[in-house]
């Protein structure tokens, strides 16, 4: 095989692998070992550890010895046809794992992997947990399998970490929001009683690792969003809603103090004048075409009863003016002048008054009997 056709299957072995190759790989391909000898001496390959070796463009790749030492566990295997091993396979955890996700600032001066079974190693930058991982422990990240961050914290405790470390490791967790804090508390539990906390109270070494790694003012403001987008209400409002109370600072209490009426109550209360209005301007919208209605049939009912209310206004008028006469004239002797009146008037002549009749005894009485 020419140099030229070893170099192109080099380079197609590294492609999928971060630019590395291992020697039982170049060998199934075949390459023999002094071949790979020349290609470092040609400056086309650089070992970087037994049996691994890497294109010279890929030396500068961010973590390319974690990628090497993962790659040396299993040296036969392509990258590829290992991801999808997860728990099955080495893992990336404790010290590497928070240095690979950028976490704290431990020393990870050598690479430790959790594997299912145990392996032994000889080298001096390897070391090997062996341990059975859940399957939601694991994850890809950047390629590689490596424990979630809650269970690198917990590995980080359960290894003898300090805890000045582990809260950075947590507080840069925290910050890049990848730890579920509700899930993590419960899993410190075995460790608070090292912390001079009482026995397994979880939350209380959560709360402590918070404050020792300055998070707890980012856990709580996170928190406090989520109930709030959780309840449907603004986050400044809730805030405003819990500063009256003795417990705004610890989160446990917050999910509590939010179903309170009167903290529910305070929180509308509270809401910005702008959603206020925006609401407003919503529901007059959705109202406008029913207020039209009732516009249009305000007209409507005036138009058709309008000659109605007049007639009834006449009518009022003409009773109220039949009364006013009724209440002059309530004799019939009065109707009676009335009457001779009009018809006298109404002849061109003057009417005599008429004489009101005599009493009976009287002077007519006494003419009648003479007669």
């Amino acid at each position: 095989m020419k140099s030229a056709e070893v170099a192109l299957v080099v380079t197609d072995l590294a492609a999928g692998q971060w630019g590395l190759v291992t020697t039982p790989q170049a060998v199934a391909a075949g390459l023999s070992r002094i071949q790979l000898s020349r290609l470092c001496a040609a400056g086309i390959l650089v070992r970087l550890t037994h049996g691994v070796y890497a294109v010279r463009v890929a030396i500068a790749t961010e973590n390319i010895e974690l990628f090497a030492a993962w790659l040396a566990l299993d040296p036969e295997r392509p990258a590829a046809d290992r991801l999808g091993d997860g728990p099955g396979g080495p893992v990336v955890s404790h010290a590497s794992a928070a240095a690979f996700y950028g976490f704290g600032d431990l020393d990870a001066d050598r690479h430790e992997f959790t594997t299912p079974a145990r392996k032994q190693t000889r080298r001096a930058d390897l070391r090997l947990h062996r341990g059975a991982l859940p399957e939601g422990d694991v994850t890809l990240h950047r390629g590689l399998p490596v424990t979630t961050p809650a269970r690198t914290i917990v590995d980080l405790l359960a290894d003898g970490h300090d805890g000045g470390h582990v809260a950075g490791v947590l507080a840069d967790a925290v910050r890049a929001r990848q730890v579920d804090l509700d899930e993590l508390g419960g899993r410190l539990a075995p460790f608070a009683a090292r912390f001079g906390l009482a026995r397994r109270d979880g939350e209380a070494l959560l709360r402590h690792l918070l404050e020792l790694g300055g998070a707890a003012e980012q856990a709580d403001a996170d928190d406090l969003a989520s109930l709030a987008r959780t309840n449907h209400l603004p986050v400044a409002a809730v805030a405003a809603a819990l500063a009256d109370h003795a417990a705004q600072n610890r989160v446990a209490e917050i999910s509590r103090l939010l179903a309170l009426p009167d903290v529910q109550a305070a929180a509308e209360r509270a809401m910005p004048f702008q959603r206020i209005a925006a609401l407003q301007a919503a529901i007059n919208e959705q109202l406008s075409p029913y207020r039209r209605m009732a516009e249009l049939q305000a007209a409507i009912n005036e138009q058709q009863l309008s000659p109605y209310r007049r007639m009834q206004e006449a009518q009022q008028a003409w009773a109220s003016q039949v009364a006013a006469v009724a209440a002059q004239q309530t004799s019939p002797v009065g109707l009676s002048a009335a009457l001779a009146l009009a018809q006298g008037q109404g002849r061109g002549e003057r009417a005599e008054t008429p004489q009101p009749p005599q009493r009976p005894g009287g002077d007519d009485q006494r003419d009648g009997d003479d007669q």
